[in-house]
């Protein structure tokens, strides 16, 4: 059985982790997720099934769009369950529109919140977890490629790409 995942913490009961890398599904294994879904042999009705199979009769109660993909927004709209909450992370710049239906959000009772530029407190406070949990989850494994500010661009491929999990930037390399 895989450790309590961070969003543990929070209260979550089921986190299921969707992907199209394998590598990040199983990072997301051993941070405690409880279902791994593939993007790369699913369609997203599929992706819906399962994850309300995971989750229960009235889907995900928060679902978190981290992915930076255009195309996973109206999929997160479809993931989250009734009266549920979608939380926009990953898609912060000018990148385009998608269409949703207004019916969606009305039938379902949902929230659509956006979240980016976390207050130092956050910051504050994630460090402190990290230290409290440093002995359960194998954090520095998440770190996977380490760049010199002058290869930034190379840093940004590996993660596009798939290559990396986290990757860091280090103006000492």
């Amino acid at each position: 059985m895989p450790p309590r995942c961070w969003l543990h913490f929070s209260g979550a009961r089921e986190i299921v982790v969707i992907d199209a890398v394998d590598s990040r599904l199983e990072a997301a294994k051993t941070l405690g997720a409880t279902a791994t879904i593939s993007m790369r042999n699913t369609t997203p009705e599929q992706r819906r099934q399962m994850t309300w199979t995971a989750t229960g009769l009235h889907g995900p109660n928060v679902v978190i769009e981290a992915a930076g993909a255009l195309d996973a927004f109206p999929e997160g709209v479809n993931l989250t369950g009734n009266h549920g909450r979608y939380i926009v992370l990953g898609l912060w710049g000018a990148i385009g529109t998608r269409a949703i239906s207004p019916r969606d959000l009305t039938l379902k009772n949902m929230r659509i919140g956006g979240a980016t530029f976390p207050k130092p407190r956050n910051y504050h406070d994630a460090v402190h977890l990290a230290a409290r949990v440093q002995d359960r989850y194998p954090l520095e494994r998440l770190i996977t490629h380490r760049f010199s500010i002058r290869d930034a661009s190379s840093a940004l491929h590996a993660v596009e790409k798939g290559v990396a999990i986290k990757v860091v930037i280090d103006p000492l390399l």
